[in-house]
């Protein structure tokens, strides 16, 4: 049946751990953005619990597939929000944009927060106090 295919798919990569291996098979029954699977249910499958620290778990795994054996994982903050296989060329690309947003949002934050310099903090912290003891 379908099961002893897909074990056969997670033999192909005996380099993967057997919870990278999970993952894999997870990840492969939810086909397209319309059937993406959230963090949380994701980190459950796995065996690691709903709560926090099983989805952090579950997002290093998912970078580690990514990152080191090129697995495809579709990412979507849509309607359908998580984690899916992407089975189109719009897929990949929205998975991308994803990606460049955060990236965006990042490249700001770093930016801003290089120009905190400790004298510049101080300055804003003596702008806050002056302005609560100005009484309304």
């Amino acid at each position: 049946g379908g099961d002893e295919l897909m074990h056969d798919q997670a033999a192909m990569f005996p380099e993967l751990s057997p919870m990278e291996q999970a993952f894999l098979l997870i990840i492969r029954e939810h086909r397209g953005a319309v059937n993406a699977i959230g963090l949380p249910d994701m980190a459950q499958k796995l065996g690691l619990g709903r709560g926090k620290n099983g989805q952090r778990i579950a997002q290093k795994i998912k970078k580690h597939l990514v990152e080191e054996h090129a697995v495809p994982v579709g990412s979507s903050c849509g309607e359908h929000h998580g984690w899916y296989t992407p089975e189109t060329a719009q897929e990949i690309a929205d998975t991308i944009g994803q990606y460049e947003s955060r990236l965006r949002s990042l490249s700001v934050l770093i930016a801003r927060t290089k120009r905190c310099t400790p004298a510049e903090l101080l300055r804003q912290q003596a702008i806050q106090f002056e302005q609560e003891a100005i009484p309304a």
